[in-house]
């Protein structure tokens, strides 16, 4: 069989398309991958703790486990809570389950390779939150790093 057979053949590689859940903290447009989401609810009361970190705001009573609840707005330094609409997002990574404050929640979207933007020279910046920046139609979306969430939490 000669080589020349296959020199014709326009090899193209897949797409590497991921679902993320995109929403909103302050300004900022951030997501988390939706491998991770075990449900979206709406606030509901917490029991009040103290922790070294001001992010994490109370506990939560859901689904027979005792959740910490982390605002974004206080961990990305985007202001203060105050919208109405807030949501919860229950994260569970790495046999860690925790929920995120958020202010609203877009939806699922699909992200692809070539959304991917570099970060190199974000280097000098505080975002070391997130894990990956994409682009879109409405500007960037920071991937907020579950992992490196996970275990700030539970090592308060």
């Amino acid at each position: 069989m000669s080589l020349r057979l296959f020199s014709g053949l326009n090899r193209q590689v897949p797409e590497v398309e991921r679902k993320i859940v995109k929403f909103a903290v302050g300004p900022i447009h951030a997501a988390v991958d939706i491998m991770h989401v075990r449900e979206i609810i709406l606030p509901r009361g917490i029991s009040a703790v103290s922790s070294e970190d001001n992010s994490i705001i109370g506990i939560l009573d859901h689904r027979d486990a005792a959740i910490p609840v982390v605002d974004l707005r206080r961990r990305l330094k985007s202001g203060e809570a105050g919208n109405q609409r807030q949501k919860w997002i229950i994260i569970a990574i790495e046999e860690k389950i925790f929920a995120l404050v958020v202010d609203s929640v877009f939806g699922v979207m699909k992200v692809q390779q070539n959304q991917q933007r570099d970060r190199s020279a974000l280097g000098a910046t505080d975002v070391r939150w997130a894990a990956e920046v994409y682009g879109d139609s409405d500007g960037l979306i920071f991937e907020i790093d579950l992992a490196q969430l996970a275990n700030s939490i539970s090592s308060n």
